[in-house]
């Protein structure tokens, strides 16, 4: 089996060196690094480039600096729950071990995320999006659906990429397995002026992009939830500044 690790952020590739631990002599990888921070879509897909150049690789993971692995044989574990034509992605939990990311969908009705954070211990669940910090998938996903779209820097992206292999026919799934995710600015509940407007951004534009959800009923969910919501929260704690960058964000 031949996997390869794409890794976005150059700080922290020596630390993703070091979480991947001891593997099973029958993987390999290959750890392909960006020099600088060109944006998560364009960066993978430069790396993505890079590694289309050597055909011994059948799988491609997608990860990003600040998972921890937690055993050294999940890659064989994926490997084989992919089967070389599913996209498939572990349970992603905190460092606290509550489960942050297992599956979702996405609504019908309103084109928003839902999010699954119940955990399993058994079995695969099937999802309608995969998270950006950690999945595989095979190498033929690249010549059916193409990369990330460099119209995100950050955030999105992720969604937006697996909207595009679902309706592809292609299916994705979450699996038995386990990686820590350490959460950065608005996972954990902390909201930094960047991933504010990035965040909101890019949502909307992938919602208008790709007709998620009922109109008008998601257009009317997404200010209600993206501007009103936030508006409200930020008022409360008394961050009129970060605000600022939610407007920005609706231009």
């Amino acid at each position: 089996m031949k996997v390869s690790f794409f890794v976005c952020e150059n700080s922290g590739y020596s630390q993703f060196k070091e979480s991947l631990g001891e593997l099973p002599k029958c993987v390999e990888v290959t750890l392909a690094d960006n020099i600088e921070n060109i944006g998560f879509g364009r960066g993978h897909n430069k790396n993505f480039i890079e590694i289309s150049k050597h055909a011994k690789f059948d799988s491609i993971v997608v990860a990003n600096s600040d998972i921890e692995i937690l055993d050294g044989s999940l890659l064989k574990n994926l490997h084989q729950a992919s089967g070389g034509e599913h996209v498939v992605s572990p349970q992603i939990v905190t460092p606290a071990g509550e489960g942050w990311y297992a599956g979702g969908t996405i609504g019908a009705l309103t084109g928003d995320l839902r999010i699954n954070r119940r955990l399993f211990r058994s079995g695969f669940r099937k999802t309608e999006f995969m998270c950006g910090c950690f999945f595989m998938m095979p190498r033929v996903i690249l010549k059916d659906v193409g990369g990330f779209s460099e119209d995100y820097f950050m955030y999105a992206e992720d969604l937006e990429f697996s909207i595009r292999v679902v309706r592809s026919g292609c299916l994705m799934y979450v699996v038995d397995e386990k990686i820590i995710h350490r959460v950065g600015s608005g996972s954990d509940g902390e909201y930094s002026p960047l991933y504010l407007y990035e965040n909101t951004k890019n949502r909307r534009k992938c919602l208008n992009d790709n007709k998620l959800g009922v109109y008008p009923i998601s257009k009317v969910f997404f200010f209600i939830k993206y501007f009103l919501a936030r508006y409200v929260q930020l008022f409360l704690i008394g961050d009129s500044v970060s605000f600022k960058y939610v407007m920005r964000a609706f231009k």
